[in-house]
């Protein structure tokens, strides 16, 4: 996972092919968490799993 932090929530970015997808939905996803003032990140074990932590504002207005 060290190695491809960086890549992560790029866009077009895929790590597993065995799945249909374009590679958009994470980069999306970080993309409008940040826009309303959050973060997003990532924790990820070989063979065990991967958890994204999305921290919001609390006093979020659109």
């Amino acid at each position: 996972m060290n190695k491809h932090v960086s890549q992560t929530f790029g866009l077009y970015n895929r790590f597993d092919h065995t799945v249909e997808g374009k590679g958009m939905g994470l980069f999306m996803v970080k993309t409008q968490v940040e826009n309303i003032g959050g973060t997003i990140s990532v924790k990820s074990t070989l063979n065990k799993g991967t958890e994204f932590l999305i921290e919001l504002p609390v006093n979020f207005k659109n």
